[in-house]
């Protein structure tokens, strides 16, 4: 989602579409039915001659092995001296599976934790169907704490010490591009939740194969869907953008001005701010927007600056453009740092709580599992919950939960799974690594601290560019 803090680095959300009458009845990806082994045979002795004891050489320990569907074998050992056998099941290996994100910092810990927690609901529902092929899902979860080098160390601690055969994460987006390489020289299948930046999935699409998968909404994607809706609010396209100049504000203003110009236009104003930039510094930036008749602001920044952002608007009486922020000021510490004005702009995000039956289930379980107030946001946890079940079904359709070049191979095939954000047709593909579209946004703003739909009837009749 987001730029690394420490090296600075509509639509509603859409109810699953039903499968064409003429395909089969998809399969809900948590039906992970283990199968019934079948009797073990008896082994027969081998004979001897009428009258003669039999030999030394059958009456040494023989052992006959058995694979079941199941992923179980039977041992029937003989026990020297004795035509009794005895019947030791032996279960088949865990599968390890990595997980590691930002779970400590202001910034955007939050969403690490919050994404934590969808990961291990996944990881227990499957686990209590049997897992998969037979194999129990072991995950081995880290915080790199926004910290790059933490970030390179953990993803080679899971690939190497802990041989997963996939990971889920990261948070950061500096963080995402520089590891990429790790898991794409590893060949280890990434599954992204939370980082947002839109080359992230790119950077290898044309090597034969490409590891890096998402489960999130991309930059521009959103970037389309905000401006498609500010451009209808206004009805004029008169767009001001407000950024924070350090890597991750410098792409956004670069993503809406491009997206901008796609519909003819171009932002009436653009005002760069560095970070740490105090209020009384920032009221400058919205007296240019409000002079250049900007009926609508695209604010490109960390939660904590938005917080400054919109304190310094509200100290001009009288202007109150549309507003809009990306999907990283939907943190928490928004409407912590910013009270009520935080419901003065609106950000696009997958998935609420209460979207659908799917996540309302979900959402009660998380907080059945960790308590009241969890998980602290709920797209991070939907996305990495989604992002399990997509390694799982993955596995199962490659028939193989530790060939990870069979894994990848089988993500860009996969048909008709069911996550908690909708049924994933044909989630990705060699050439698409993403599993959700523009249309899979929905517009939210703050009420309180509670993170709300805003709804408009004319989202329905977006055109997107």
């Amino acid at each position: 989602m987001f730029e690394e803090s420490k090296n600075q680095g509509g639509i509603a959300a859409a109810a699953p579409e039903p499968a064409p009458s003429n395909a089969p009845s998809p399969q809900p990806a948590a039906a992970f039915e283990p199968t019934s082994p079948p009797p073990p045979t008896t082994p027969v002795p081998p004979t001897t001659p009428a009258g003669k004891k039999p030999g030394k050489k059958w009456l040494i320990a023989v052992a006959v092995v058995l694979p079941l569907a199941a992923g179980a074998v039977y041992v029937l050992a003989f026990n020297k001296g004795t035509e009794q056998t005895t019947k030791t099941t032996i279960a088949k290996a865990d599968t390890p599976i990595g997980f590691d994100t930002d779970q400590s910092s202001v910034a955007t810990g939050t969403s690490g934790r919050s994404a934590l927690k969808g990961f291990q609901i996944a990881i227990d529902e499957i686990n209590a169907q049997g897992g998969v092929l037979g194999s129990k899902l072991k995950p081995f979860t880290l915080d790199d704490k926004a910290d790059l080098p933490t970030a390179k160390e953990n993803m080679q601690q899971l690939i190497n010490q802990d041989k997963v055969s996939a990971i889920v994460g990261p948070t950061n987006t500096a963080i995402a591009i520089d590891v990429a390489s790790i898991l794409q020289d590893s060949q280890t299948p990434l599954v992204i939740p939370i980082s947002t930046a839109t080359t992230i999935t790119q950077t290898y699409a044309q090597r034969p194969r490409n590891f890096i998968f998402r489960v999130t909404d991309t930059d521009i994607n959103q970037v389309r869907f905000l401006t498609a809706w500010m451009i209808q609010k206004t009805n004029n396209g008169r767009i001001a953008i407000i950024y924070d100049t350090f890597p991750y504000g410098a792409q956004g203003q670069k993503d809406v001005s491009e997206v901008l110009s796609r519909w003819g236009k171009t932002p009436v104003s653009v005002q760069g701010f560095t970070k740490g930039a105090t209020i009384e510094q920032l009221v400058p930036l919205f007296k240019a927007a409000q002079a250049a008749k900007a009926d609508a602001i695209y604010l490109y920044a960390y939660p904590d600056q938005i917080a400054n952002l919109l304190k310094a608007l509200d100290q001009i009486k009288g202007y109150t453009p549309t507003m809009t922020a990306p999907l990283a000021d939907t943190e928490p510490v928004v409407a912590k740092l910013a009270g009520s004005l935080a419901a003065n702009f609106v950000a696009a995000c997958s998935v609420l709580p209460d979207s659908n039956d799917r996540t309302k289930a979900l959402y009660q379980k998380i907080v059945q599992k960790y308590g009241a107030g969890q998980p602290e946001m709920f797209w991070p946890a939907a996305q990495a919950y989604d992002a399990v079940y997509l390694i799982a079904a993955a596995m199962k359709a490659a028939g193989t939960t530790t060939d990870k070049l069979k894994i990848n191979d089988a993500l860009e095939n996969l048909q008709n799974v069911q996550g908690s954000i909708k049924l994933y047709k044909q989630p990705f593909s060699k050439q698409n690594h993403e599993a959700l579209d523009v249309k899979d946004q929905t517009l939210v703003y703050w009420v309180g601290d509670k993170l709300t739909a805003y709804n408009d009837p004319k989202l329905n009749n977006l055109e997107i560019r």
